[in-house]
């Protein structure tokens, strides 16, 4: 059964918001609940369109990243910042109190995460415009990197917008079916927004399904149902309107004229499913020319809702419950070659289950000749990637040494990205002074010592420097208390891999060659080194 809900309206009504209605009426609750779901629909008409941008730019970056046969540059970023809604959030904010007090605080904590999400994809847009509008080198991985990162936080922010404003409309619903029945005697709207509503959940059922990928060129989407459905409301219209009034088909405020036209948008999407461009596994710009005509399907029902407050419509008023617009799609994308590992939540290049919690100590060569893209700029690469499929309890610390040695960052959470982003200012100069640098890391891995832990040190350098007998004996002891050491060594001429291969020896970890291709997987080996509870 669909559950119908109080609509306020913003053409003339009974119900205004200078009415002091008593905190539980049906009537403030609609209201409150309608105002809510009208600013989730403001804030997605200014932004569904941006999912196309997103794509088109993303495809672009792919096709430059995969390339790489000549001298590219990054496109400037064209999705700016869009204006929101901020008055109607505010309005809508101020009728919480007419929210019932069960669902009170869940439902502005909804309501708020999907502003929170609105002002996110904003601040990520005006980023990634400020970093791309002088269209640096496509040669630097770091940004490089950053700009896929950016763009998959929009992806994630998108989704989680889609998950979010569906779990508040159904928490509406529920809301009103407990605290705000509708009395039998408006049986022509009831009548009619069921059967509107029916319809429109089976189109939005396509567009789900769509989205999840089931639609493919030998499997296309079948729009019997939703046809029949419409044909039967078509054939009932009289019947379901009642005598509602009707002021013709070209008035905005005729609610029969509304009726009609969700009818006629729905088979406008229904042809835009089986139009030229027809909808695959994954087409934003055809998706967008279906979710289109779905809106405008939405944007006539909701006028239908909000006629039905009035009190000069034949039929008694009726409250009924608006419904929410869809969002265009957009999933990141990683060019074929050299993909980047997605730096997104759901991040599946490693799985830190079953592995111990890991307190890494990073210590970073940046003498003068580390100054190269494939060596320091490939560890901080790899961090950065790294850290969006770690553990809060996975701990960093990060030693730097060249004519001295100091700790960058000591027993941060491995998950904190704006901390591991600071890695970005570090620069190549000087001399190596690898000896304080060793013993400064040991310190703080005995400091941050994690019982049953992975606790690892891990030293990247394309240095030849002597190590003192003391500092031998100093990887020895660490040993025995177990604290391993790991030496990435870093270009094709290092003068003492063997020296390094005994250090990482001694230090009971590994020596690892590191090039551009094994980086990463080098460091995940590391961070998987020792299983839970081993």
């Amino acid at each position: 059964m669909i559950l119908i809900l109080t609509c306020v309206t913003a053409q003339p009504s009974p119900l205004q918001s200078s009415d002091h209605l008593p905190d539980d009426s049906p009537v403030a609750i609609a209201q409150a609940l309608n105002l809510h779901l009208d600013v989730i629909n403001l804030c997605v008409r200014s932004t569904y369109r941006r999912q196309r941008t997103y794509f088109y730019y993303n495809q672009r970056l792919d096709e430059k990243v995969a390339s790489m046969s000549e001298v590219s540059k990054f496109s400037s970023f064209s999705a700016k910042a869009v204006a929101l809604p901020t008055a109607q959030y505010q309005r809508a904010k101020s009728t919480q109190t007419d929210i019932p007090q069960d669902y009170r605080d869940t439902f502005s904590t909804l309501f708020d995460s999907l502003w929170e999400l609105q002002l996110g994809q904003n601040k990520v847009c005006i980023t990634l415009h400020d970093i791309t509008s002088s269209q640096p080198s496509l040669s630097d991985t770091i940004l490089r990197h950053r700009v896929y990162e950016l763009l998959a936080q929009l992806d994630h922010m998108g989704q989680e917008y889609g998950r979010l404003s569906t779990k508040m409309e159904d928490m509406a619903i529920q809301i009103h079916s407990q605290h705000s029945p509708i009395g039998e005697s408006n049986t022509a709207w009831i009548n009619s927004a069921q059967g509107l509503k029916s319809a429109l959940d089976t189109a939005r059922g396509y567009l789900i399904q769509t989205r999840a990928g089931v639609y493919t060129e030998s499997h296309p989407l079948d729009t019997t149902q939703l046809n029949h459905m419409l044909r039967t409301l078509a054939q009932n219209r009289d019947g379901n309107l009642g005598n509602i009034r009707d002021l013709g088909p070209t008035n905005g405020n005729s609610a029969p004229a509304r009726y009609d036209q969700v009818i006629r948008q729905l088979h406008r999407m229904i042809d835009a499913y089986h139009g030229a461009r027809r909808v695959t596994a994954y087409a934003p710009p055809a998706y967008e020319n279906i979710v289109v005509e779905f809106n405008q399907a939405v944007e006539h029902y909701n006028q239908f809702a909000r006629l039905s407050a009035q009190a000069d419509m034949t039929e008694s008023p009726s409250y009924l419950l608006q419904t929410t617009k869809e969002q265009g799609l957009y999933r990141v994308s990683y060019p074929e070659s050299k993909a980047p590992t997605p730096p997104h939540p759901t991040n599946t290049l490693i799985s830190m289950e079953g592995y111990a919690y890991n307190h890494m100590v990073l210590l970073l060569d940046v003498s003068g000749s580390m100054n190269h893209p494939t060596k320091l700029p490939l560890i901080k690469e790899s961090v950065q990637q790294l850290s969006t499929a770690m553990r809060e309890y996975d701990r960093l610390s990060v030693v730097v040494y060249s004519d001295d040695a100091h700790a960058v960052l000591t027993n941060v959470p491995f998950t904190d990205q704006d901390a591991i982003a600071t890695l970005n200012s570090l620069s190549s100069k000087g001399k190596t002074n690898a000896q304080k640098g060793i013993q400064l890391a040991y310190q703080l891995a005995h400091s941050e010592y994690i019982p049953q832990g992975n606790n690892r040190i891990i030293l990247a350098t394309d240095g030849d420097f002597d190590i003192s007998k003391e500092t031998h004996r100093l990887i020895k002891s660490g040993t025995k208390e177990g604290i391993a050491l790991t030496v990435f060594g870093f270009g094709s001429r290092i003068p003492n891999t063997k020296d390094l291969e005994h250090l990482a020896k001694e230090g009971k970890g590994n020596y690892v060659a590191v090039r551009r291709n094994n980086s990463l997987q080098a460091m995940i080996k590391e961070l998987t080194a020792v299983h839970m509870h081993e």
